[in-house]
């Protein structure tokens, strides 16, 4: 009986942990992006919504940007889908290498990408956009045999005080990264409630009134 019982604890042990090793599996598959290995899209909307929570409680502003790859469809039309994917890993590395521990990157689909910065002010911001549209600029995309020069449109905003909800930053975000795209691309735009600074190559030009 004494081996009966051994027996069955240790089969029910080997149990519990195939089955916690499962959960922990999925688990990651439903905060992780499993081409780049940043934050899946749930994820990082998770984050900028506690965050937009934090900020309505401690007023502690914070900054997102959206990343949009320029002339993404032309790289996977010439060179295939697996170099466009290859394209998308290397620029998950460089936000890696150039982001703070408490920043929170994770794509937010194809080839855009999401990023919260808590306690980061517009210029802030705007200084960290720079330094990763450089980084991509001067990286050299490698693929097989394939060398790629890429660059990507940047949209940041802040939060104001009379925003709602998060959902309001990303539209701002988005819309200043559209303004970068019809700008020209390559190119960081910063749209507060109002107006817009884009970048280009390290020089500020400050925007009309933006509708």
């Amino acid at each position: 009986q004494n081996d009966e019982l051994g027996f069955a604890t240790r089969i029910f042990n080997e149990m519990v942990a195939e089955l916690r090793q499962h959960h922990a599996k999925l688990e990651e598959l439903a905060t992780t992006d499993t081409l780049t290995q940043l934050a899946s899209r749930k994820l990082v909307l998770d984050t900028l919504a506690r965050q937009f929570q934090y900020y309505q409680r401690y007023k502690k502003e914070f900054a997102i940007m959206m990343i949009d790859v320029d002339h993404f469809k032309r790289i996977n039309d010439t060179f295939g889908h697996l170099a466009g994917d290859a394209v998308l890993c290397q620029i998950s590395g460089i936000f890696l290498e150039t982001l703070r521990n408490v920043d929170s990157a994770g794509r937010y689909g194809g080839e855009e990408f999401l990023i919260v910065m808590p306690e980061t002010e517009g210029e802030q911001a705007q200084q960290v956009g720079e330094r990763i549209r450089k980084a991509v600029l001067r990286h050299e995309f490698v693929f097989e045999e394939t060398v790629m020069h890429v660059s990507i449109s940047v949209g940041i905003t802040k939060v104001q005080t009379d925003d709602d909800n998060e959902n309001i930053l990303i539209k701002r975000a988005d819309q200043a990264m559209y303004q970068a795209k019809k700008s020209g691309r390559n190119q960081v735009v910063y749209r507060a409630d109002h107006s817009s600074i884009y970048l280009k190559g390290g020089n500020v030009i400050s925007l009309s009134r933006s509708t």
